[in-house]
């Protein structure tokens, strides 16, 4: 059997990591790794994997340097533990994000860890990450000499791939490995009497759109009084709405007070969600943010999360995944715009949709978590 090192963290809900973990323990490999929660996770046991066996370890910390403090030492521990006492040689060594590659790389290149291939797997990247000089020059150092020292880089999205190509060069191996859909064969076809969901998933915060659904809800009823609203989602903190300088986002929903048509629910459990996703038609995406952000270069797990439920994404062209919604014709490009917000609601044709659900069913099935990383692995051994 083959052996594995991922070194990882995570978030209150499942993504790329665990999908990764899952993966390879059902290709049968020895699985070894530690996963960390984020500062900002309700999570705070670390997850220490010693051949598919996992150990927890229940102490973390909230301030951001002493969590990087506590997770660099926990991930130097235990490398030095499984290379020097235990021994173990490994077929392919996985960081997930530039840091945690870091210490793969790094101790690799001092012959400490025995790995045959290293990979940075990068799910997201931003050129200025920290507001100070000093930390985002050591994020992107470090960036750097995990993309430089890897075998290979498996990155997320072709944005991505072509920022690193101008910083780094285009001799380093690099293998799109985007967000994968949870397939599932869920076809909800309307008609003229059937009654229409609509939801917005994630933070409210205005570089997310919301406004522009908020400010158009009794527009959008007027034109079409089958249409309900679901909001899963919360403002971060107690952080006021854009709208209403005094009023949070959930403040201005309660409100507006449209019987039973509006519905404000937050899951941080991803199987709560997804029970719930599973009756929406529409999902909103129409981002309002400027080009430095995150989502701009990101493959956005929302989006991924509508398609892995068969929704049907209504999104700008602000975000990349938006040429893939258009050329798959799985869901409707409107800009960020009242007028044409508006338009696409008085000319919503339910044969459309039908035929889209069918194209969003055939996309997720060809895009699942698994299809890529056997995809990425290939161009890997």
């Amino acid at each position: 059997m083959k052996n594995i090192l991922i070194i990882s963290h995570t978030t209150d809900l499942i993504g790329p990591t665990e999908h990764l973990l899952s993966f390879f323990k059902h290709k049968n490999y020895n699985v070894y790794g530690v996963v960390l929660p984020f500062h900002y996770s309700k999570l705070t046991r670390k997850n220490f994997i010693i051949n598919n066996k996992e150990y927890f370890l229940n102490f973390s910390s909230k301030i951001e340097l002493l969590s990087i403090f506590f997770d660099s030492v926990s991930i130097l521990f235990f490398i030095l533990y499984i290379s020097i006492f235990k021994r173990v040689k490994f077929d392919v060594s996985i960081g997930v994000n530039p840091l945690n590659c870091f210490f793969i790389t790094f101790l690799k290149k001092f012959k400490i860890l025995n790995s045959k291939k290293t990979i940075l797997y990068t799910i997201d990247w931003i050129e200025k990450r920290y507001s100070s000089k000093l930390p985002n020059m050591t994020y992107h150092f470090i960036n750097k000499y995990s993309v430089k020292n890897s075998d290979l880089n498996w990155i997320v999205s072709e944005k991505i791939i072509d920022e690193f190509k101008k910083r780094y060069g285009s001799h380093n191996k690099y293998v799109l490995t985007p967000i994968g859909c949870r397939h599932k064969k869920i076809i909800k076809t309307l008609n003229a009497d059937s009654e229409i969901n609509l939801c917005y998933v994630g933070y409210f915060h205005t570089d997310k759109g919301i406004d522009l659904l908020i400010r158009n809800l009794d527009k959008i009823l007027e034109i079409n009084k089958n249409f309900k609203f679901y909001f899963f989602g919360k403002s971060p903190g107690s952080q006021k709405s854009a709208i209403d300088k005094s009023l949070t986002y959930e403040e201005i929903l309660e409100k507006k007070n449209i019987k039973n048509k509006i519905f404000v629910n937050y899951f941080d459990n991803i199987e709560i969600l997804d029970k719930n996703l599973e009756k929406m038609h529409l999902g909103f995406a129409i981002f309002n943010a400027d080009k430095t952000t995150i989502s701009n270069y990101s493959d956005p797990s929302k989006v991924k999360d509508y398609i892995s439920n068969n929704i049907v994404t209504l999104i700008n062209t602000y975000n990349p995944i938006s040429k893939i919604i258009e050329s798959e014709k799985i869901g409707y490009l409107i800009r960020y715009d009242n007028f044409d917000f508006i338009k696409f609601f008085e000319n919503f044709e339910y044969d459309h949709y039908n035929q889209i659900q069918k194209n969003i069913e055939h996309y997720s099935y060809k895009n699942s978590w698994n299809s890529i990383f056997e995809n990425s692995l290939r161009n890997t051994l």
